[in-house]
């Protein structure tokens, strides 16, 4: 097939988003190829972008010239704008979210293509480890040379790339938010973040394991009643507060018939 050696690339970004499609570009065609990066901010992009020789910078979306592809590295909500106010032509039309359509590429819906990467881009990571979930409205080689160069590569229909998406923004934005809740409560109660590192690298290898149900553990899970409500007692930050009982609710929920179970085991020691 035609490796599209040495194409000409529009990216229309200059952000973390940007940054992934050049890396990626560069995986694929080992640095074989050009850019054009489109930015609002062309000095400061141009500093930024520096170690790229092989990108152009312009503060110029209206570009006329043709492309291999056309990639729309930018917030969700302007994909559409973008997609119908670019006048350059592209053999195909890219953009990077989980959670957007390819109908967002109207009028260019049938050349259009995702590659949504599962991590955070805002975080140091390493392109040959990330998931790639590719969604095309054709049959386009290009998806067969990301299969090639990148083996977490999978197609996925729009459906199931938004509740892959949803499942991504729980285990990390969730995740985080809830770690960022903690540190302000620790910090007013004068305890060092760090002693929880420990059990945080734990649980996250309990997770990348597997079998969570059976590998729960806290009071909630032990129907523990007395903890919870010592650590209720104890919570300043009225946002974590809220979330400690709703996660506590869910957990004893949860496992509801196994705490009755063990409740009935209990009692009968007594009869």
């Amino acid at each position: 097939m035609d490796r599209m050696t040495g194409g000409r690339h529009l990216i229309v970004g200059s952000g973390n988003a940007a940054r992934f499609v050049l890396k990626l570009l560069e995986v694929l065609f080992n640095c074989d190829f050009k850019a054009t990066l489109v930015s609002r901010t062309p000095d400061a992009c141009r500093e930024k972008f520096r170690d790229w020789k092989n990108v152009t910078i312009s503060n110029s979306q209206f570009h006329s010239d043709a492309y291999e592809a056309i990639w729309l590295s930018v917030p969700d909500a302007y994909i559409s704008t973008y997609a119908q106010s670019i006048k350059a032509v592209g053999k195909r039309w890219i953009h990077l979210s989980g959670a957007t359509s390819l109908e967002a590429l109207k009028p260019h819906t049938d050349n259009g293509m995702v590659i949504w990467p599962v991590i955070s881009l805002a975080s140091p990571y390493d392109i040959q480890q990330v998931p790639l979930v590719i969604e095309t409205a054709t049959k386009d080689d290009f998806v067969v040379l990301l299969k090639q160069k990148f083996t977490n590569a999978i197609e996925m229909p729009y459906q199931k790339r938004l509740a892959t998406h949803m499942a991504a923004v729980v285990s990390n934005n969730f995740v985080h938010h809830l770690h960022a809740l903690l540190e302000e409560e620790l910090e007013h109660q004068g305890i060092s973040r760090q002693l929880l590192q420990p059990i945080i690298e734990q649980t996250s290898q309990r997770i990348l394991v597997g079998e969570l149900k059976s590998s729960q553990t806290g009071p909630a899970r032990r129907g523990d009643q007395k903890t919870i409500e010592k650590h209720l007692k104890t919570l300043h930050n009225e946002k974590l507060l809220h979330l400690y009982k709703t996660l506590t609710q869910s957990i004893l929920t949860y496992y509801a018939a196994e705490l009755q179970a063990n409740t009935s085991r209990n009692n009968d020691l007594y009869i």
